[in-house]
């Protein structure tokens, strides 16, 4: 009866660890006025969106729908943002099943408006999936480098 037990929680945590290792597909971090913006997208947001088949001609969204969805999302929870650019459009396939996308939108984040002269700002891109919802991030304070 021991050994039973024994074997049988082998097993539930060998498959939760699995489970749990698997199921982190693409991490973006982007540190931005003393906050870091962690996006974590899971094996099961990829899941729980529309696949992109390679019979389609199109994605299910648009390049045009996840560039608002990203900048609706920046407007209203980022603070400062308004002089962000779009810098960068792209399509990734991190899934473990075939069908499976999600856009990466980018912006270029400028301090002050003279900077855009001065040379290029930092970089903050944004996952969207392809049902048009944004992954939301982690926020945490920045720390400081020692």
């Amino acid at each position: 009866m021991k050994h039973r037990f024994l074997l049988l929680l082998s097993v539930s945590l060998t498959s939760t660890l699995l489970s749990a290792a698997d199921n982190l597909v693409r991490r973006l971090v982007h540190r931005y006025e003393g906050k870091v913006y962690e996006f974590m997208v899971m094996q099961s947001d990829l899941d729980a969106a529309p696949a992109w088949p390679d019979r389609e001609e199109d994605p299910p969204l648009s390049p045009r729908s996840a560039v608002n969805a990203a900048r609706d999302y920046v407007a209203t929870a980022i603070p400062n943002s308004s002089r962000w650019t779009l810098s960068k459009i792209s399509l990734e396939s991190p899934g473990r099943e075939p069908g499976q996308w999600l856009y990466v939108v980018e912006f270029t984040s400028f301090s002050n408006r003279h900077q855009v002269l001065l040379g290029p700002g930092h970089t903050f891109a944004i996952p969207i999936l392809l049902n048009g919802r944004v992954v939301k991030p982690t926020v945490t304070a920045a720390k400081d480098p020692k």
